[in-house]
């Protein structure tokens, strides 16, 4: 993988369910081991584009950092005085913000005090049967595995941004261009017979729902103009998912 162009969603999701399996069990099912794949994640994320390149196995990476991050039990002896010792949750969180800079601390701070589906740039809203047409043709293109299917259905001044929060490890930057939006996404959704999108109405408007094992793995939410995209915006944040999946098997 050429550093930015991202992975398969499947690889995304079983990926960060592995490492949640494996601190549940370092943890003993404590309930910060989610925590704790988080920081492992805030790691990964604050090594440099030459150092992710240098990692030959990221998994491999990010289990070795889930085992360093992991809670160890705590000595025995006196109980502390309340306030007297982070919880393990809280001690993880200090040791990932550490690792950030500046801004990326800011932008962690946002995203999960503000996170939530985005609706994207404001703009003079289409109406909903030409908006519906083109969700349609780029679901479409998707499942055909169609590179010059889609880029016929993206503007010219396409962008493709991809919401992970930081929590896999998905593309951070920007696609822009029919081309290179296209790819991104064909890169997320090479087909498979255990992934499905279909569209739902989110925010209002007509998204694409993808299904991954029976659980909703990802959101694609358009914006459109003039019968093409014009953004492509893909939520992969498992928390920003999780309520699309209360009633979804484990």
């Amino acid at each position: 993988m050429r550093e930015g162009e991202g992975v398969s969603l499947a690889e995304l999701v079983d990926e960060r369910r592995g490492l949640e399996e494996l601190a549940d069990r370092l943890t003993a099912g404590d309930p910060g081991s989610r925590d704790v794949v988080d920081a492992a994640y805030r790691r990964w994320f604050g090594l440099t584009c030459a150092e992710r390149r240098a990692v030959g196995d990221p998994g491999a990476w990010l289990a070795d950092a889930v085992r360093a991050l992991a809670p160890r039990p705590a000595p025995s002896g006196p109980v502390d005085a309340p306030g007297a010792a982070d919880t393990s949750a809280c001690r993880v969180l200090r040791e990932a913000l550490v690792t950030l800079s500046p801004a990326e601390r800011a932008q962690f701070v946002l995203n999960d005090v503000f996170g939530a589906l985005p609706r994207g740039p404001r703009s003079r809203p289409v109406p909903h049967g030409e908006h519906d047409t083109v969700v349609h043709a780029v679901r479409d293109a998707c499942e055909r595995a169609d590179a010059a299917g889609l880029e016929a259905v993206l503007a010219e001044n396409v962008t493709a941004l991809y919401d992970s929060g930081g929590k896999v490890r998905a593309r951070t930057r920007p696609a822009d261009g029919p081309r290179e939006a296209a790819r991104s996404l064909l890169t997320l959704l090479p087909p498979r017979a255990d992934v499905t999108m279909a569209p739902r109405s989110v925010n209002g408007r007509t998204a694409l729902l993808v299904h991954y094992r029976g659980r909703v793995a990802a959101i694609i939410s358009l914006t459109v103009a003039d019968g093409r995209a014009t953004q492509l915006w893909v939520t992969v944040n498992p928390d920003k998912l999780r309520p699309w999946n209360r009633n979804a098997r484990p």
